[in-house]
């Protein structure tokens, strides 16, 4: 069972996330925030995790513990804090619960916001809810802006300790240079980063010489003529690949090759809106010495009357490792207060199926505010996959102060995407419940 709450007061905050398993199983973390007045603020948070590793080993004990004290444009954060600059080659250390991502600082960051910005940080860099230590680091971002024109560089070096035995821990380097321009309808941005690998720990022979330089560029652009709009993303990375970055994957899904070993690409977007309709087309191509990526998404909406759109959304992915193509269409017709979204996907996956197989979904909403009632019905037609038939009834209210929503139902599992990774979310079986109240 999931239960989320939120609580909203005279200057405080209090939210929280509690997850309790039938399996023994439990996960929470709550935050209050405290307003004293627009210039001075407080957070404090913590989190507690019990969970399964890979169904053999149970992981118990406090994961996330944090103060913040903000002033004016100071802020100092003690405990654990999500930090991340620029695209993400540099540093990013952030939560993807869709991909099982929780990559944090556990130390101390300064913060000082302005025309002239800059962060100072050290600390011990956590990748993974269940890893107890990680190699310390220290660095630095400082960031110019000033009108549609912002100028940033960063430094920070991963510091080896006499007594850290994490298998193939890094000692190393990261410099970046980050430039971007944004002005009403048009932006654009280039970021070149060095990443500079000077040893790593061998659990027989200790800290070993494993000196190498790894390169990463990223160039985006985004332009909007009305009613014509133009997206670009290029990417070359060689040798940055780190728990502790997410380089862009330039993808319509979110997946990369290899986040940053060793791949080149880009994307191209493009975006025409009518009067009675919008269309956007993303194509992609990402190639590595030994494999390959190719994306193609098409998504257009059309709105009927005042109260009838029909969307068509069109996904086709081909991906070499593991070789596996998909095609998918899935159609979404909305009401005031009905909507229905059937999905076929056809997939190609001959590593488990010697025939290409067809996934079939259709999910129902009913919503007249404040209620409202979903049904999801899935079913796949393989011969590999046993279990065929998933369904999902979510009942909800919203209010002005407070939304509530319980849901039960058996889902399958899914290849979910985020920072470049992609995993297969395992099913879910059993109640969510959720509830969010302002006062």
């Amino acid at each position: 069972m999931i239960i989320i709450l939120f609580f909203s007061a005279a200057g405080i905050t209090f939210s929280g996330q509690h997850y309790i398993g039938l399996d023994n199983t439990m996960k929470f973390r709550d935050v209050v925030d405290v307003y004293f007045d627009q210039d001075i603020s407080f957070m404090l948070g913590y989190g507690f995790d019990r969970s399964d590793i890979e169904d053999t080993v149970i992981g118990e004990g406090l994961r996330w513990l944090s103060l913040e004290l903000q002033w004016n444009r100071y802020s100092v954060n003690l405990g654990n804090d999500y930090v991340g600059y620029f695209s993400g080659m540099f540093l990013s250390l952030n939560k993807d619960e869709a991909v099982g991502r929780d990559a944090r600082l556990w130390g101390i960051l300064l913060k000082q916001e302005g025309i002239l910005s800059s962060d100072f940080f050290i600390g011990e860099m956590r990748a993974g809810t269940y890893v107890d230590s990680g190699p310390m680091v220290a660095g630095g971002v400082i960031s110019f802006s000033k009108g549609i024109l912002r100028v940033g560089t960063g430094y920070l070096r991963f510091m080896v300790r006499d007594d850290d035995t994490l298998i193939g821990a890094p000692y190393k380097e990261h410099f970046t240079l980050f430039n971007s321009y944004s002005k009403e309808g048009k932006e654009m941005g280039v970021e070149f980063m060095l990443m500079r690998n000077l040893g790593k720990y061998d659990p027989v022979l200790g800290w070993v010489k494993d000196e190498y330089i790894g390169t990463g560029g990223y160039f985006y652009s985004n332009l909007s003529f009305s009613p014509l709009s133009l997206s670009l993303e290029l990417k070359h990375y060689n040798g940055i690949k780190s728990s502790f970055t997410t380089p862009p994957p330039c993808t319509p899904d979110g997946e990369s090759i290899n986040q940053g070993e060793n791949e080149m690409g880009g994307l191209l977007g493009i975006g025409f809106t009518g009067d009675a309709f919008e269309s956007i087309f993303k194509i992609s191509k990402s190639i590595s010495p030994s494999s390959y990526l190719y994306e193609v998404e098409s998504t257009t909406k059309w709105y009927m009357t005042e109260d009838l759109s029909l969307t068509a959304d069109l996904f086709y992915k081909n991906r070499s490792l593991p070789y596996r193509i998909d095609r998918k269409l899935n159609l979404i017709i909305e009401t005031f207060s009905f909507s229905i979204s059937p999905i076929l996907a056809y997939i190609t996956e001959p590593l488990w199926d010697e025939n290409p197989f067809f996934e079939t979904s259709i999910e129902m909403g009913y919503t007249p505010l404040p209620l409202g009632v979903t049904l999801l019905i899935d079913k796949s037609f393989s011969e590999y996959y046993k279990e065929d038939f998933f369904y999902k009834v979510s009942i909800f209210y919203r209010g002005d102060n407070l939304e509530t929503s319980l849901s039960y139902g058996k889902t399958r599992e899914f290849l979910e995407c985020g920072s470049g990774v992609c995993r297969w979310v395992p099913g879910f079986e059993g109640i969510t419940l959720s509830i969010f109240l302002r006062i």
